[in-house]
């Protein structure tokens, strides 16, 4: 007799009928054909190794936590790969400040670098960033810091008493200026001059 895997549907049904001996041998069985897909998604994202594999491991175990709510058990593969979606995307909400490319990612084939900074470009002073902020209005400060730290627009279109729209406008160009002061700072001279006057 031929040993042929079960469809994904048909694992996820004998998980939930909670056979605790095999659920778990089922649902490791169930995860195992998408690992690798999962690792790509991660490592696009983040380079260190370690994080990669503590961010797998976490997206297998939200994975397992949720389960009970997939709706459409022959739909898993598309969940599962949003819970890793999400997963990636809240840390590098986290750790933005932390560069996690390789600064060799922004060179062109033809070996010339391209214009576009590299991280290390980027690396800001607290001062600097906090001058940066200052060149944003009061609604794009008060939208950017929030999403800084991990706020969804709706929590921080909740908090400021706007409208969702409003709160990705806000974003958007608070982003836009924010980066466009980051890449082109003045000097202190031009901001003491500035402040000044």
């Amino acid at each position: 007799m031929i040993n042929t895997p079960l469809p994904d549907c048909e694992l996820i049904r004998q998980i939930r009928e909670k056979n605790q001996e095999q659920e778990q041998e089922h649902f490791r069985l169930l995860i195992e054909r998408y690992d690798g897909r999962i690792l790509r998604i991660v490592s696009k994202k983040v380079k260190d190794e370690e994080t990669i594999q503590d961010l797998c491991q976490e997206i297998r175990i939200l994975a397992w936590e949720k389960l009970p709510l997939l709706r459409d058990p022959c739909k898993f593969a598309p969940w599962y790969y949003k819970i890793a979606v999400n997963v990636v995307n809240s840390w590098r909400r986290k750790n933005w400040h932390r560069f996690d490319t390789d600064p060799l990612e922004n060179d062109t084939m033809d070996g010339h670098p391209s214009e576009e900074p590299t991280p290390e470009d980027l690396v800001i002073s607290a001062e600097s960033f906090q001058r940066a902020l200052r060149k944003l209005n009061r609604r794009e400060r008060e939208v950017l810091r929030r999403h800084l730290i991990g706020y969804t627009h709706e929590k921080i279109a909740e908090e400021l008493g706007l409208k969702f729209s409003t709160i990705k406008v806000y974003l958007s160009s608070g982003m836009r200026k924010l980066l466009e002061a980051l890449r082109h700072p003045e000097s202190e001279d031009e901001q003491n001059r500035k402040e000044s006057e």
